[in-house]
């Protein structure tokens, strides 16, 4: 066979192959360029997903809080000694406002104090008044006190 001849089956074979591809896609390589460009404008042009402003805190059960209850919940019971909108009272709580007690705490643990309290004589405890536990309503649940997390988180 001559250098010719094979020049033109390996030519043929290629030819053969790239009316397969064309037929098996029915594609043209322009086309397939283009198609793979708009897809990848599409990606690099979708919205970014919609993300909550509200911070949330999983509770007991993995569920996660809701800081309109927690703030109803802070108005009924914690005002009385940390102000409205956690501003602090002065000699009885302080402000939670940016309160690096609070925001030093993680989730389960800001949870387990809510529920414990303070003791007036904690080394901790700068106003020499107990913080009873759950703010002195024994009826707030697990999930009323992770609520009210997820508000305090929103004070900081």
């Amino acid at each position: 066979m001559s250098v010719d001849q094979e020049t033109i089956e390996s030519e043929e074979k290629e030819s053969e192959f790239g009316r397969g591809y064309f037929l098996l896609f029915g594609l043209g390589a322009g086309m397939f360029v283009t198609i793979v460009v708009a897809v990848a404008v599409l990606i690099l042009t979708a919205p970014a997903p919609e993300v909550s402003a509200e911070p949330t805190v999983p509770a007991a059960g993995g569920e996660l809080g809701d800081p309109a209850n927690g703030e109803e919940l802070f108005s009924q019971t914690c005002v009385a000694c940390h102000g409205d909108g956690g501003v602090g009272v002065d000699g009885l709580g302080p402000t939670l406002i940016g309160n690096e007690f609070v925001t030093g705490l993680s989730d389960d643990e800001l949870i387990a104090f809510l529920n414990t309290g303070r003791p007036a004589d904690h080394p901790d405890n700068e106003s020499g008044i107990t913080m009873p536990p759950k703010g002195g309503n024994p009826s707030l649940s697990d999930e009323d006190l992770a609520d009210i997390a997820v508000y305090l988180r929103t004070l900081s």
